[in-house]
């Protein structure tokens, strides 16, 4: 019940300060009017029961009218009708002392007009400057028309004698004047409070702001720090990917890669391990700095699937990061990296095949990020992209110089078998027309085809040329495929100059085209024979499909094999090898045609 009346007093609070504070002000006042009122009625109740007259009995009846008026102006206020209150409840007051002053009390013997005072005051809290002002005005134009009333004798004040309600009247204006002014120094003290509060809030709320920037500048400063290095690795994996499709030397771009990366990464050293034929042991083939090169020196390895990093990595197919190495569980030390602290172990994956593993290592902690670690698998992904590229070509080359080899060889049995069975080939320009040559090959193109070079032979200071009267002579050698098979052999006139070393690359040019041009007819010619002999066996084999019957093909095989090869005799039997001497034997004396014995 108490909880439940106290509720009804305490002003609602509402979203508006200002009508919060409106609302709690005339709450105080009217609860302060109904106490006053309700006091008023019970004294003159009391004075009633004594003295039983009508000053009494008006005072009785106003004191309730006005409990239940203020009573019910402070319901409306709880109701939220505050504004609306406020004006009521001022124009009310503003009446009754206004008719008070007019009917009875004047300006001249009675201090009512000091009420107006009071409600100027109020007008000032509860409705603003401009409400004080009208009440000012109004009140100001009551108190002139007053004494124009008074002055006139058109009310004349009676003396009267002091009674209870000039006391209440007196006492319920000074009650509410100490009502406002605690209210005022209050509201005041909790503006100050307030105001120092805002302050407070607002120097905090600055510092938090100081706070803030300082950590947004911190951080922009970090993230574009971070974004730099991130700049500078993807350069550096775009560097090495342009390294990787340059170089075929598998060795040497393994040593750059290292290099580089270490260089762009800022690392404390890089080392590239492969897998050897076994699979069991990842071999140290490529590093960084002097320590990567007395590695490689020393054959440093570590075992697949052992208590290292790499060799964790490589059993397991996936990245193995320690940002902390004396913490990690595995970890491989060697004393020529004795300042590593941070290390991250990369796969070389190339079609599901591991090649090996690549180790970054950090002098600092905590340095291998996803980031990071993303651009350097990047960098392993590369490397088994560019082993394995370099593997192809290897193979490939393997595959094309022993392709090559081959090709040499049966050309040079062709050309072996070809010039065998034409010793004497040969042609001579002798007085415009080509005619065979015969006899010893001349000295310069035998000097020719053992040097397999250019022989130039007289024509210069001091030199007497050879032959009837020629003059400067130039041998070169004929070569097909590197292999010398011929030479050619030019001559000046006598009265003429020494060949010029511009004559003689112009000749070597020409002669290389010859030799370019002499395989190309031995090998249209082999494919002409061989496009024969494919043509007579096709026909051959057209003409034993016609015949029908054993004998029939027997005589037609014999005689177009013997006519396809040009040769006078030719046999084919048929039989085993337990019947040929008998068959033999019974033959000797009577064959019908010769048979080869």
């Amino acid at each position: 019940m108490a909880t439940q009346t106290r509720r009804f007093f305490v002003p609602q609070e509402y979203e508006d300060e200002e009508k919060t504070r409106v609302a709690r002000l005339l709450t105080v006042v009217l609860l302060a009017l109904v106490v006053s009122a309700f006091v008023i009625t019970m004294a003159a109740a009391v004075y009633y029961v004594v003295a039983a007259d009508a000053e009494s009995q008006f005072t009785l009846l106003s004191g309730a009218v006005m409990t239940l008026i203020f009573a019910g102006l402070l319901l409306l206020v709880r109701v939220g009708l505050v504004r609306q209150v406020s004006v009521a409840f001022l124009s009310l007051i503003w009446l009754l002392i206004t008719v008070w002053i007019f009917t009875a009390s004047g300006i001249s013997s009675d201090s009512s007009t000091l009420v107006y005072a009071l409600i100027v005051v109020l007008a000032g809290l509860l409705l603003g400057g401009r409400a004080a002002v009208l009440f000012t005005l109004i009140s100001s134009l009551a108190a002139v028309g007053a004494y124009y009333v008074e002055a006139n004798g058109l009310l004349v004040v009676v003396d009267r004698p002091t009674s209870l309600a000039d006391a209440i009247f007196v006492a319920v204006p000074l009650v509410l004047t100490g009502v406002l002014l605690r209210y005022a120094v209050r509201g005041m003290s909790d503006a100050l409070e307030r105001a120092r509060t805002n302050e407070q809030a607002q120097l905090e709320a600055n510092r938090e702001l100081e706070r803030l920037r300082a950590s947004l500048e911190e951080r922009v400063v970090d993230r574009t720090r971070e974004l730099e290095t991130r700049s500078r690795q993807w350069q550096a994996a775009t560097e090495i990917s342009q390294l990787t499709t340059s170089i075929l030397d598998a060795e040497q771009m393994l040593w750059q890669v290292a290099e580089l990366v270490q260089e762009r990464f800022e690392l404390y050293h890089v080392g590239v391990m492969l897998l050897d034929p076994s699979g069991e042991w990842a071999v140290y083939r490529a590093g960084s700095g002097q320590s990567g090169r007395r590695l490689g020196d020393e054959g440093f390895r570590l075992e697949v699937g052992g208590d290292s990093m790499v060799g964790w990595c490589t059993a397991h197919r996936e990245a193995r990061i320690a940002q902390d190495v004396s913490t990690a569980p595995i970890h491989a030390r060697h004393n020529l990296v004795p300042n590593t602290r941070s290390e991250a172990a990369l796969p070389i994956i190339v079609r599901g095949r591991v090649l090996g593993a690549l180790s970054a290592q950090s002098e600092h902690t905590d340095t291998f990020d996803p980031s990071t670690v993303a651009v350097l698998q990047t960098v392993a992904d590369q490397l088994a992209v560019a082993l394995d590229n370099a593997r192809l070509f290897e193979e490939s080359q393997r595959a094309l110089d022993a392709t090559r080899r081959a090709y040499d060889q049966l050309s040079r049995e062709a050309w072996a078998e070809f010039l065998s069975s034409r010793a004497r080939l040969g042609y001579g320009l002798l007085r415009e027309s080509v005619v065979p040559v015969s006899g010893a090959w001349q000295p310069e193109m035998l000097e020719a085809v053992r040097k397999g070079q250019a022989v130039v032979k007289g024509g210069g200071p001091g030199e007497v040329s050879e032959g009837d009267g020629a003059g400067a002579a130039l041998a070169l050698p004929l070569k097909v495929r590197d292999d010398v098979i011929g030479a050619l052999s030019l001559h000046k006139h006598p009265d003429e100059e020494a060949w010029t070393a511009a004559e003689v690359d112009l000749v070597q040019r020409l002669v290389d085209q010859v030799g370019t041009a002499l395989e190309s007819a031995r090998l249209f010619q082999e494919t002409q024979r061989r496009a024969a002999r494919e043509q007579a066996i096709r026909r051959i084999t057209e003409q034993m499909r016609r015949s029908v019957g054993v004998e029939a093909i027997l005589q037609s095989t014999v005689a177009e094999v013997a006519r396809a090869l040009g040769v006078p005799r030719a046999y084919v039997r048929l039989g085993t090898e337990a019947e040929l001497p008998g068959t033999a034997a019974q033959d000797a004396g009577s064959e019908s045609i010769p048979g080869g014995d």
